[in-house]
């Protein structure tokens, strides 16, 4: 089975071209990259990032933050108790644990100058400057931010897509329509590539969103019905997330944790329906692909004169092909029932230094 498997990944690889979903960002932004040192946006290697973020303004930008949270943990601040040096000194001291600060924010005065220079001593920065027409104190801030991103409003839309850009679910290749300081001047702006799905409302996508409330509806009559204790849905198209939406519990204990959208799931199996299948499907609706021909038809020297190459791709993928469906190799390697010792050590071994067990367990 695991031969068939790698063959039947083979075929994918073989029929599919390369997908550049990706690489057209059709989706309309306009925030401006102003800096960009080592190319930090869009943010890569997540799991070695500690990231918080930091609303230095005084109006409420959930949106902005919740744009963030759809690709990583973060950790949200908001400060703007600049009159009081202990409070400023207790906000750097929650800041510590962090190696990349994300400080959003609608002004620049002195206060919030100096503290972003005092940040940027033991930190990286990406600053998310909203709704001004100057960027006061240019010298500490070019300095003291590795990444510069900048709005003119100051707009839910505005503030979610500049948390996208940030992570790459958007591209940005947008300018300055005038100047906003002696060092960024009209016609200034870099750009960067879309790396990784964005979130947008269905109606940019051109689909009908009245439809979606159906989803909701049928998911509910579902757990209602005992077919499930809760599931999550979310629906993509060319690279953009327009659903997603959470349901009911993990388990039917009423003190099961509610599903949030940031659960992650093991797939398993339903890799064969989530992905398998689609590509399947999307090839025979281009015509470049027919369920009931062979393996043998798509993979001819691979699979030579084998049994496998006069099997039904139709019959393989509705399991009726006439495989075992499990092969248990691993009872060979055992000897009266327990790991044969000529096979297993409890110990590492100078090849497999990381390979012991405490005690002999059955694969």
């Amino acid at each position: 089975m695991k031969r068939l498997a790698s063959i039947i990944l083979i075929l994918f690889v073989e029929i599919l071209y390369p997908n550049h979903f990706f690489s057209n960002d059709s989706i309309i932004n306009h925030n401006v990259l102003l800096k960009n040192t080592n190319d930090i946006i869009p943010l890569r290697n997540l799991d070695t990032l500690k990231i918080a973020s930091l609303n230095l303004s005084s109006n409420n930008l959930n949106v902005f933050e919740k744009s963030c949270d759809n690709y990583s943990k973060l950790d949200h601040f908001h400060f703007n108790t600049f009159s009081s040096k202990r409070m400023v000194r207790a906000m750097l001291k929650e800041l510590k644990k962090y190696n990349l600060i994300v400080i959003v924010t609608d002004t620049i005065q002195q206060e919030i100058a100096n503290m972003i220079n005092e940040i940027s001593f033991s930190k990286k920065i990406i600053l998310n400057y909203l709704g001004g027409n100057k960027l006061e104190f240019e010298d500490v801030i070019i300095k003291s931010c590795q990444a510069i991103i900048y709005d003119t409003k100051i707009k839910n839309e505005n503030l979610s897509y500049a948390g996208q850009v940030i992570f790459g679910g958007l591209a940005t290749n947008n300018y300055l329509k005038t100047d906003l300081s002696e060092n960024f001047r009209i016609g200034d702006g870099l750009t960067t590539k879309k790396s990784r799905l964005s979130y947008v409302n269905p109606k940019k996508l051109n689909i009908n969103d009245s439809l979606l409330y159906k989803i909701d509806s049928i998911v509910k009559n579902g757990i209602n019905n005992k077919a499930m204790p809760g599931c999550q849905i979310l629906l993509a198209k060319d690279g953009h997330v327009f659903y997603q939406n959470s349901f009911g519990k993990h388990t039917y204990d009423s003190l099961s944790k509610k599903v949030e959208n940031s659960d992650l799931y093991d797939l398993a199996s339903i890799t064969k329906i989530a992905s398998s299948a689609l590509i399947l499907m999307q090839l025979e609706s281009e015509n470049r692909f027919n369920v009931d021909s062979t393996l043998g038809y798509y993979l001819p020297k691979i699979l030579d004169s084998t049994d496998y190459k006069e099997l039904i791709i139709k019959d393989v993928l509705t399991h009726q092909a006439g495989l075992a469906p499990w092969i248990p190799f691993y009872i060979k390697t055992l000897s009266e029932g327990m790991p044969s010792y000529e096979l297993y050590s409890k110990l590492p071994s100078s090849i497999h230094k990381n390979s012991s067990c405490k005690k002999p367990i059955c694969p």
